[in-house]
C-alpha cells in the first residue's frame, strides 16, 4: 500500500479517536453516569478498533519512511500519546470529578501528537 493511503487511514483513525473520546468526555462533564450510557459497548469497540488501526497504519508509515530500526524522539512521543489515549476511557470513567481537566489534557495530547508527526523532533 502507498504512503498516502497509510497516512489517510492513520489520520482518519486519530480523528475517530478524537470524536469518541471527546464525546465521552463531554458526556461525563455534563454529569453522565457509566451505568446510564446506553452506547458504552459500541464506544468501547470503536475506541479499540481506532487504536488498532492507528497503530498498524503508524507502523506502516514508519516502514514506508524506512525508519523501522532507529526511532527518533517523535516516534516515542506518538507511542506515548497512543498509550495515553488507550487508557483514556478508564481515566474518564474512574475519575469523573476531573472530566473537565481531562478534556483539556485530551486536546493537549492530540496537539503534541500532531506536532511530533509534523515537525519530527529528533
Amino acid at each position: 500500500m502507498s504512503y498516502e493511503f497509510y497516512k489517510l487511514i492513520h489520520i482518519l483513525s486519530w480523528g475517530l479517536l478524537l470524536v469518541i473520546l471527546g464525546g465521552v468526555s463531554l458526556y461525563r462533564v455534563e454529569g453522565g453516569q457509566k451505568a446510564n450510557f446506553k452506547r458504552r459497548k459500541l464506544v468501547s469497540i470503536v475506541h479499540g478498533v481506532a487504536l488498532l488501526i492507528a497503530l498498524v497504519t503508524g507502523f506502516g508509515l514508519l516502514a514506508r519512511l524506512g525508519i523501522m530500526r532507529d526511532w527518533s524522539l517523535w516516534v516515542y512521543i506518538k507511542l506515548a500519546v497512543w498509550l495515553f489515549l488507550g487508557a483514556w476511557l478508564a481515566f474518564i470513567w474512574k475519575v469523573p470529578s476531573k472530566a473537565r481537566i481531562l478534556f483539556g489534557v485530551l486536546t493537549l495530547s492530540l496537539l503534541i501528537a500532531a506536532y511530533a508527526a509534523i515537525y519530527k523532533p529528533a
